[in-house]
């Protein structure tokens, strides 16, 4: 008979390898026929080459969202698949070792762009666009188990549905410092992210819609507007975070647009390529960039930006064009994977008429990138002759083809548009273009996209080393990540020039912040898990010099300046110094698994709970009367615990300021909070008050 074993470990602590590899043999000569899990909160901690030398016959659970708490929650209830909490919240995120490698590479690359100077909003928007344009809502959810579409899974297969997209955003979000919950409601799932203890809602299955739809750059769903997101998405009455929904705010939607725009200065189009074959047996390539309503006086609709280029019999890519049309190719697209009928006329619409030979020719004719639209203006019908399509001639005026075709010694072909020009930046005239590039990955075709900024005019300059000096993928991935696109430009004697002042204009590591903060509003209570990471991620120096305490980033030994996260991470490490009674050589902090063990958890609450309410009613903290509260608690180490948090003055007002910040009282009181020292201490000031019987030995 085979059983599962379940060891708990966390990827934070010193983990050696050889170690835990010995203790796996030893166990399966001993029981073969069993399975060991090895239990992890998070992949907080892990990357992929230490999980390669961990023994492959393991198996590893990466609890994340779906944890104690939530099993807990939800360990009665029965989902209309019939599954059960166990083959919904536990089965479901067991993984193989190999695929938890290949899942944590995937996040890998994900982390790889991002920059080190950049704001918890900068990394959650290029976390959440990565996201929404690399992985696609999964139609056929009803035939697949739980395992594959509600799990981390969806990072191999780049397809999910919303509970999948919920626990990955969470995932990756956690691994970056950023808190993020993980909610359900209504036979849906989504997340509420906060940063800088402002709550925002974040519905990555809807912007990913969007996104599959041909709404490209939107963020919809993405701090929206509080009350319109909570009308639309009713939390379970078991959902442990339901609470934040109560306090979400907006984010400022120009704001979220120029984020996104900065940090995502290279794309990569893998998800939602093409390629369409028209019945004369020719192929094409056919990728959606981007979609602009046209704001004009006749306000004559959303225009649709394609990528396009020719397939030859060998499958190479050839004559890559920009191409503009009213019809959104996404959508018909998407309506083919969901599998609707009735779209064959459609279909040869969009192949043999609209993106027909003829017609791109007919449209080159006149100078423009315009090709009309897939149905008649008249009954909108699909077209079936390039006769029907119209093209009115302020349409034609507007798409003037602005794009240039580069080819580089090895025979690659890329595609230039001329966007704008950006004059006298530092005394230059700088001019921005966007870079297309098709390659083949996996045998399939996929399209790059780079920003640049050049004082080269590449659609008239003459010099001929432009394609292997200036635009080498090397040389456009290096500025892409170092310069913001600044790519320089080639002087008249064929030397590549680069101006360092002009670079720092363009600069994707500066660092933007979420405005019109508010600065007197709340602190958010750190949840238990939160806790944990602070205690994890930060520790406190004492600095002589200037008589203050310093908190530091453990691995990067970088000060944390930021007021706000700086007394979560005091509390968080007097937390640590309170509870971490028993220690062990392999982690990372001393006494830190002790310290935030399931089991304080709960401790944990009724503490800060308490704490809050004294705070908000009585306008202090009386510690002796909540000491007295927890004699009589079931965890024997309640009081201990709480006389340590208050047993000298500098954790005493810590605190005390901590949750002044977080109830923020209408009244208060000039009472300090008495400092306990320790349990002796505490017990004799509450016979004081209490008298005898309230102590329990």
């Amino acid at each position: 008979m085979q059983n599962n074993v379940i060891w708990s470990i966390d990827f934070r602590d010193n983990i050696n390898v050889d170690e835990l590899n010995k203790k796996i043999s030893d166990f399966y000569r001993s029981y073969p026929l069993s399975t060991i899990i090895l239990q992890v909160p998070s992949t907080k901690g892990a990357v992929s080459s230490l999980v390669e030398k961990i023994d492959n016959r393991v198996k590893i659970r990466i609890a994340s969202a779906y944890d104690d708490e939530r099993i807990e929650a939800f360990k009665n209830v029965i989902y209309k698949s019939g599954a059960t909490w166990k083959e919904a919240y536990f089965d479901s995120v067991v993984y193989t070792r190999n695929e938890t490698i290949r899942i944590l590479r995937e996040i890998e690359k994900i982390e790889s762009g991002i920059m080190e100077n950049w704001s918890d909003l900068q990394k959650t928007i290029y976390i959440y666009d990565k996201l929404k344009e690399s992985i696609m809502y999964d139609h056929k959810y009803e035939k697949k188990t739980w395992s594959e579409i509600r799990s981390l899974r969806g990072l191999i297969t780049k397809q999910t549905v919303c509970a999948g997209y919920s626990l990955i955003l969470k995932e990756i979000l956690e691994r970056n410092g950023i808190t993020c919950q993980f909610i359900t409601g209504n036979s849906h799932a989504w997340n509420v992210i906060i940063i800088d203890d402002n709550i925002y809602s974040a519905d990555l299955t809807c912007d990913n819609s969007n996104f599959i739809s041909g709404k490209l750059n939107t963020h919809e769903f993405l701090g929206q507007d509080p009350n319109l997101f909570r009308k639309n998405r009713p939390s379970e009455r078991e959902e442990p975070h339901k609470h934040l929904m109560n306090n979400l705010s907006t984010l400022n939607g120009n704001l979220v647009k120029e984020i996104s725009e900065s940090v995502n200065i290279e794309k990569e189009y893998d998800t939602v390529g093409n390629i369409f074959r028209r019945n004369d047996g020719t192929s094409f390539y056919l990728v959606q960039v981007d979609s602009k309503r046209n704001n004009n006086k006749n306000n004559d609709g959303l225009y649709n930006k394609y990528y396009y280029a020719d397939i030859d019999r060998n499958g190479n890519v050839q004559n890559p064009k920009i191409l503009h049309s009213k019809s959104n190719i996404n959508r018909f697209v998407n309506k083919l994977k969901m599998g609707t009928k009735g779209l064959d006329e459609y279909s040869t619409a969009i192949s043999n008429v609209l993106f027909s030979k003829e017609n791109i020719e007919s449209s080159e004719t006149y100078n423009t990138s315009y090709i009309g639209e897939a149905t008649t203006n008249f009954g909108k019908k699909p077209v079936r002759n390039i006769n029907q399509i119209i093209k009115k001639s302020e349409e034609i005026e507007r798409f003037k083809i602005l794009t240039r075709i580069f080819e580089r010694s090895n025979g690659t072909k890329i595609l230039v548009e001329y966007t704008n020009s950006i004059k006298n930046v530092n005394g230059r005239n700088i001019y921005k273009y966007t870079v297309y590039e098709s390659i083949t990955k996996n045998n399939k075709i996929i399209l790059k996209e780079n920003t640049i900024y050049s004082e080269e005019q590449l659609l008239t300059t003459k010099k001929t080393n432009i394609s292997d000096k200036l635009l080498s993928r090397e040389m456009l991935k290096k500025h892409t990540k170092e310069n913001g696109g600044y790519i320089g430009y080639i002087n008249d004697k064929g030397k590549m020039m680069y101006n360092p002042e002009i670079a720092k204009v363009f600069n994707i590591n500066k660092r933007r912040e979420i405005t019109n903060n508010n600065p007197d509003r709340p602190i958010i209570l750190p949840t238990f898990k939160e806790l944990e990471d602070l205690a994890y991620t930060y520790e406190i120096l004492y600095n002589k010099e200037n008589n203050e305490i310093v908190v530091r980033n453990i691995k990067n030994k970088k000060i944390l300046n930021d007021e706000r996260k700086k007394i979560k991470a005091i509390f968080a490490n007097i937390w640590l110094y309170s509870a971490g009674f028993k220690t062990n050589k392999t982690e990372a902090r001393k006494g830190i698994n002790e310290a935030f063990k399931n089991e304080y958890a709960k401790l944990y609450n009724e503490i800060t709970q308490q704490i809050m309410y004294d705070m908000k009613y009585f306008g202090y903290i009386d510690t002796v009367k909540i000491y007295n509260l927890l004699l009589n608690s079931n965890n024997l180490n309640a009081n201990k615990i709480f006389a340590n948090l208050f047993k000298n003055e500098f954790q005493t007002n810590i605190i005390y300021q901590l949750f002044y910040n977080i109830v923020k009282p209408n009244k208060l009181k000039n009472i300090n909070p008495e400092i306990l020292y320790n349990v002796n201490y505490a017990n004799s000031l509450v016979q004081k008050r209490f008298g005898l019987k309230s102590l329990v030995c």
